[in-house]
């Protein structure tokens, strides 16, 4: 499959590192002042830095396509991350219930196996409940924090990219990968996850983790007309619901456990060379 099929194709690695330079680079720049600075990033003004590091995939995504593809690569980029119509009212079910659902089986396996004193913790969204209007506010700031930026580069351009070189599967193990190391002076910054009332999450799980996901998006992307808005909505569901329901750390391995057995599922079904069949759209 050609993702980019009917527009100009480029030789050469250059789309790929290309985009990851610029990705890398940025971010890693200004994540790299409150890693060796700050004592608490979340204070100000490094937590200025935090912000604009974030902005790395978003800013590779569209100087990429600019230079690859012009104006036009825009303009269907911008249709890509907008056209609401793309995701079939299927697919809208799966991508905001898939997450709440691995979770729900994953503490009810934790309560049934006796394996944590508590397996959610759910304070986080009864306090938010109570407060429709600071509910509203952190789930923006959830939205626009990471999904939103960060897909226009990871899927709006980089994800194209390599399934125009390898397989679906590969490609995504390959994005995987990448998105995963991306975070990596998160996990070095002073007080970066213990603001949120946690510890960092360990580093092999998380990148694993990362993979398994990142598999999963491409198989919502390719079923959705290659829409970004739906990797949109789905990373967003990951993060809200990591943010409002934490749970413990056995019932994450839990949750990992599911997701691998739902991407075997996905790749036995729908075939590692797409994860898309014809007729599979719901």
């Amino acid at each position: 499959m050609n993702p980019l099929e009917g527009k100009p194709s480029f030789r050469g690695a250059f789309p790929i590192w290309g985009f990851f330079a610029i990705c890398y680079g940025w971010t890693w720049f200004f994540w790299s002042i409150p890693l060796l600075f700050a004592e608490d990033v979340w204070s100000y003004p490094d937590v200025l830095f935090i912000y604009l590091g974030g902005i790395g995939p978003p800013l590779a995504g569209v100087v990429m396509t600019i230079l690859m593809q012009g104006r036009g690569g825009l303009v269907g980029l911008w249709q890509r991350l907008t056209d609401f119509r793309r995701i079939s009212p299927g697919w809208y079910l799966l991508i905001f219930l898939l997450v709440p659902s691995i979770t729900a089986v994953a503490v009810g396996i934790d309560v049934f196996a006796g394996s944590s004193a508590q397996p959610v913790d759910l304070d986080p969204l009864s306090d938010r409940l109570t407060h429709p209007l600071g509910l509203l506010s952190f789930v923006l700031f959830v939205f626009i924090l990471g999904p939103l930026p960060e897909e226009v580069g990871w899927r709006g351009y980089a994800l194209d990219r390599l399934l125009e070189r390898w397989n679906a599967l590969t490609a995504s193990v390959v994005l995987g990968i990448a998105w995963g190391v991306w975070h990596t002076p998160l996990f070095l910054m002073k007080n970066y996850y213990q603001e949120f009332g946690g510890e960092p999450p360990d580093p092999v799980w998380f990148l694993y983790a990362i993979v398994l996901n990142t598999i999963l998006i491409t198989w919502i992307y390719n079923n959705t007309r290659r829409s970004v808005l739906a990797a949109v909505l789905f990373h967003f569901m990951l993060n809200v619901t990591g943010e409002l329901l934490p749970v413990s750390s056995q019932v994450d391995r839990y949750k990992t456990i599911l997701t691998t057995c739902l991407v075997i599922v996905v790749v036995l079904w729908f075939g590692p060379r797409l994860l898309r069949r014809r007729g599979s759209m719901m």
